[in-house]
């Protein structure tokens, strides 16, 4: 039960970010998607909110990335993702504990995460799925030789259905606050970001798909 409410919490403190509108600063615009930073509680790093929509309906654009394999079609941060252990599942909502590991870039080395996603399907109908680090999982794996072990504030996508010019669409809502740790500067980490938001790619991929 520890766990199911530690992702209740963050689903929560998902919705509180993504509907406050008062402290978003749109930054850029990128292949349709809007990009909002703003700073991540008390820390220095900058949490990222990104809003792109797509033309096709919720249950197909949910279906085109429901699975690790799926979503390495436009994410390419990622080498591995992989349930840990499957806490909670009900007709509404799912929590599970989940690792995943990073790609190294250039001189950077990978950085893996531990975290519990609790998606949830909202009673206005639309679908969230939320991640943040959980430090305190009995069965997390060791850490792997020249692989750091980042952290994870907050991360999650939204889906919610909407018609645009009488076309079923889906608006999809992104929002990340990550620390890689290690010696990575907060003005680059906080750069790099922003400019790593997989939405337009995603965009492309589905609207791409046979449908």
């Amino acid at each position: 039960q520890d766990i199911v409410d530690f992702g209740n919490k963050a689903v929560a403190d998902y919705l509180e970010f993504i509907n406050d509108s008062s402290a978003w600063r749109h930054v850029k615009d990128d292949g349709g998607a809007k990009i909002y930073t703003q700073r991540y509680k008390d820390t220095k790093l900058d949490v990222v909110k990104a809003v792109v929509i797509i033309s096709r309906p919720i249950s197909f654009v949910r279906s085109s990335i429901d699975t690790f394999e799926k979503r390495a079609h436009f994410d390419h941060s990622i080498s591995l993702e992989e349930v840990l252990e499957v806490i909670q599942k009900t007709d509404v909502q799912t929590v599970t504990v989940e690792y995943s590991r990073s790609y190294k870039v250039m001189m950077v080395a990978p950085r893996e995460f531990v975290t519990v996603r609790t998606a949830r399907d909202m009673p206005d109908g639309s679908h969230v799925f939320v991640t943040r680090s959980y430090t305190e999982y009995e069965k997390e794996p060791p850490l792997l030789p020249d692989v750091i072990r980042g952290h994870t504030h907050l991360g999650g996508v939204s889906f919610r259905s909407i018609v645009v010019d009488g076309v079923d669409s889906t608006e999809c809502t992104w929002l990340a606050a990550s620390d890689p740790k290690g010696w990575v500067p907060v003005s680059v980490i906080n750069m790099a970001i922003t400019n790593a938001v997989p939405l337009a790619r995603m965009r492309t991929y589905i609207e791409g798909l046979p449908y």
